[in-house]
């Protein structure tokens, strides 16, 4: 079995719909995941890496949101139908260039390697 599963989350709350995001900071995790105070959006942002095969790997990314009422529901659900595509076309890029980044270093490796052949001893 290949094992390589790693990933990274990034949260954010606020009120994206408003010119200034009306972003709030948080100290820590617990402290993110118990607010819910009313009008908000929490937003979760996530990158995965899993391993396929020996060879391949798969990138994907994951945007999750919470409203914590329906009054954010209702401000967010606008502000989301019109930034989605863009954001979509944005991960789509960034997706397209790490990709691609990676095989280019994937080929340069082998190409190194292709270039030192190893030596039969036959005697």
């Amino acid at each position: 079995m290949f094992k390589l599963n790693s990933e990274i989350t990034f949260g954010l709350v606020g009120k994206l719909w408003q010119l200034d995001y009306g972003k709030l900071l948080f100290d820590n995790t617990d402290s993110f995941v118990g607010f819910h105070e009313p009008s908000f959006a929490k937003l979760i942002l996530n990158y995965r890496i899993d391993k396929i095969s020996r060879e391949k790997i798969r990138l994907s990314t994951e945007t999750r949101v919470f409203c914590t009422d329906k009054k954010a529901v209702y401000c967010f659900f606008p502000y989301w139908c019109l930034i989605r595509p863009a954001s979509g076309l944005i991960r789509r890029r960034i997706l397209s260039a790490i990709k691609k980044t990676s095989e280019a270093h994937q080929k340069d490796r082998i190409l190194t390697n292709s270039s030192h052949p190893r030596q039969n001893n036959t005697d």
